[in-house]
């Protein structure tokens, strides 16, 4: 459980420490943040809502409570599925684009700083190699 823990408290105190500097300067919080991220990486910078909510660990209802925030402020439309008429697109707008990349020159600094730099590029390469196949063991779409 040791391997296990202290991954569990690397990622806990990183990751609130990256959240507050974000919302801090941006006013975007993890979750919004989040939803960015994994739009901004999809084809077309767009998802399905449904696809989306699992990703970020959220109920159906949660996060459409969430989408609709982030459409209300601008940072995402809907658009009809045309091949499933009960599923909804999330997409990226220019807006959203825009604080994506704001919070990632907040972001990927950061992340070096506090996570990569503490690596020799041997350890980030065997660290990342395990990590992508424990992730994709149950993950295998990601």
């Amino acid at each position: 459980m040791t391997l296990w823990g202290l991954l569990v408290e690397v990622h806990t105190s990183i990751g609130r420490a990256m959240d507050t500097e974000i919302e801090q300067a941006l006013g975007l919080p993890h979750n919004e943040f989040e939803v960015l991220l994994r739009l901004g990486r999809a084809p077309g910078q767009r998802k399905r809502m449904t696809c989306l909510a699992a990703e970020v660990s959220f109920t159906a209802g949660g996060f459409t409570r969430l989408a609709d925030r982030m459409e209300q402020i601008g940072h995402i439309r809907r658009e009809p599925d045309v091949t499933d008429r009960r599923a909804t697109f999330l997409v990226m707008t220019e807006s959203g684009n825009e604080v994506l990349r704001k919070a990632l020159a907040i972001h990927e600094p950061s992340v070096r700083e506090r996570f990569v730099q503490h690596m020799s590029d041997a350890e980030r390469a065997v660290v990342e190699s395990v990590l992508r196949r424990v992730r994709d063991v149950h993950h295998p779409m990601s």
